[in-house]
């Protein structure tokens, strides 16, 4: 089911973000159902105005994850977008890289066999038949999921 809503709200079911190069949408949001919805704000804005709408601003955000995960390699830290419905979203690379894919760790993180690691690549079954893969490394799939769980037990507990 594909949908187009103007403009999206980042909820707990959004799942994936990733860009969509068309010429009226930038984004494209598939949610954990497998449904597919168009924004037309990048990525990054549309995670930035998420955080705004829960009470701080996306380098707030940041700035946080910091203090909890440390001060190395900021452009990969997650984004806190709500403790109330513990959202938290992961660039895939740089947030500053406008091809960035950000992910809902908690689709994967409590997945019960939703997702798999090969090939240096991530595959996520989402509803239906669909199926989504990034590229990442087996080490940075071992820190997203203790970075989750770490901000887990220490904000959304």
């Amino acid at each position: 089911m594909t949908q187009i809503i103007l403009p999206y709200k980042v909820k707990k079911e959004s799942f994936v973000f990733e860009r969509y190069f068309h010429p009226v949408y930038q984004t494209r949001i598939t949610e954990s159902d497998n449904s597919v919805h168009y924004d037309s704000r990048k990525p990054l804005e549309v995670i930035e105005d998420a955080c705004l709408d829960n009470g701080s601003d996306f380098k707030g955000r940041l700035r946080s994850m910091a203090k909890i995960l440390g001060p190395k390699k900021q452009y990969l830290y997650p984004a806190l977008i709500s403790e109330r419905e513990a959202i938290l979203l992961q660039p895939m690379n740089s947030h500053r890289n406008d091809d960035c894919i950000w992910i809902n760790v908690e689709h994967i993180a409590s997945d019960n066999g939703r997702s798999h690691f090969e090939h240096n690549h991530l595959h996520i079954k989402l509803g239906g038949n669909g199926i989504f893969s990034v590229r990442c490394s087996s080490r940075f799939l071992e820190k997203m999921y203790s970075n989750h769980y770490l901000i887990k037990n220490r904000l959304l507990d």
